[in-house]
């Protein structure tokens, strides 16, 4: 009698989850699945062996991915991050100017960008609740995740919120190197947007 054997990798569904394919460029679902090796006999399993480790498996393009995949933060973890670095950004800028009218609109404007119901009110309870040293943390949410031109975006926008009432002061100036530096760029980076950013408007 003529025996086939050999050996085949079977996986194992283990859960779903919520990835950012690299495959596919997006945020996808997909399958945590364990690899195990099988002995079979005539194609069938019928010896499980040693386990071969775990994939992610994109439900979209079926690629499998190792599952240090889910370690990147997906496309609606990096807004939810950045909306929170806006609110907190916006809250110590206006902070900075001593909550002043001109500041507090300039900072709902900005805010607006990404939160687009942002009022007042919503200002008052970020100005209540968030304080300065947690900006640092929330900036190095999305620091690697922001491109060179994003984070001068963003170090701009603070800027113009404080010099929505006047040319930056020492102050102003120590708040915007934090945010620089939280965001990765270098010294000479932020000094060149400073003295941009302080040149005199071309008339």
């Amino acid at each position: 009698m003529l025996l086939i054997f050999g050996v085949n990798v079977r996986f194992k569904a283990l859960r779903t989850v919520h990835f950012a394919c690299p495959r596919c460029g997006a945020d996808r679902e997909g399958v945590l699945k364990r690899a195990r090796r099988w002995f079979t006999i005539f194609f069938v399993p019928l010896i499980p062996l040693a386990e071969v480790g775990d994939v992610i498996e994109c439900g979209t393009c079926h690629g499998r991915f190792d599952p240090r995949v889910l370690e990147n933060p997906t496309a609606e973890t990096l807004a939810t991050n950045l909306q929170n670095a806006t609110r907190f950004g916006v809250a110590a800028t206006v902070r900075s100017c001593g909550n002043r009218t001109a500041a507090r609109a300039a900072a709902i404007a900005v805010a607006r960008e990404v939160l687009p119901t942002y009022d007042e009110a919503q200002l008052d309870v970020d100005l209540a609740s968030t304080n300065d040293s947690q900006l640092e943390a929330w900036l190095r949410h999305v620091a690697d995740a922001l491109s060179p031109q994003g984070k001068e975006a963003y170090f701009t926008a603070m800027a113009k919120i404080a010099q929505a009432d006047g040319p930056l002061d020492d102050n102003d100036r120590a708040l915007l190197t934090t945010i620089g530096r939280a965001l990765l760029m270098t010294q000479a980076q932020i000094v060149g947007l400073l003295t941009l950013l302080e040149q005199p408007a071309a008339s």
